[in-house]
Order: structure tokens, then C-alpha cells, then sequence
């Protein structure tokens, strides 16, 4: 076994984005809206079970809510990653660390 702990056991992905952006974030499409560490892990699992990277995925109701989160990330320069029914027949939306998904499903 090495010495190093797996990305969900220190939740690095979640440090970052900075806990002033998932606020930011959190206010406009509300708390329950958004989901980190492992409760993030659980919705994305990545494309192997083990390779889970998004630490928030964020799930807006409405095309403001969108727009509004799309502003925040560019304004921070924080990637986003969208994703719809996530068959991941391609594997194109997988997140890579600090990045967000955002949840269109």
C-alpha cells in the first residue's frame, strides 16, 4: 500500500475551488443545489468507479441559474464540465481536478 491517500479520502479537489466561489454559487441556485465531497462523489463516479475528480457538482433549475453560475466560474477562472444524461458513451464529460460539474440532466 503507498503513502498517498486517494483524492476522496482528503478531499483536495474540494479545496480547489475556493469556499468563497461555492458560496457565490450556493446562493444562487441554493444549498441543496449543490453537492461536495462525498456527496458529490456519489453523482459522479468518473468513467471507472475510481476516478471520481468533481469535488461540486452543481444542479441549476433554471437558464438564469446557468447563466448565472457561468459568470461566477469565469469570473474565477474555474472550468466547468456540463453534463446531460451522462451515458458516457465518449467519456467527454469527465471532470478533471477544479473543475464543476454542472448537472443539466
Amino acid at each position: 500500500m503507498s503513502g498517498h491517500a486517494s483524492p476522496r479520502q482528503t478531499n483536495w479537489i474540494e479545496q480547489a475551488v475556493p469556499l468563497s466561489v461555492v458560496d457565490a454559487i450556493r446562493h444562487v441556485v441554493g444549498a441543496s443545489n449543490v453537492r461536495t465531497g462525498d456527496d458529490a462523489g456519489a453523482i459522479d463516479l468518473g468513467s471507472n468507479g475510481m476516478d471520481c475528480a468533481a469535488g461540486i457538482v452543481v444542479a441549476p433549475s433554471s437558464t438564469g441559474e446557468v447563466a448565472a453560475v457561468v459568470r461566477i466560474c469565469s469570473q474565477n477562472e474555474i472550468p466547468i464540465v456540463p453534463q446531460g444524461g451522462r451515458t458516457g458513451l465518449v467519456g467527454g464529460s469527465v471532470p478533471r481536478p477544479g473543475e464543476i460539474v454542472l448537472s443539466l440532466a
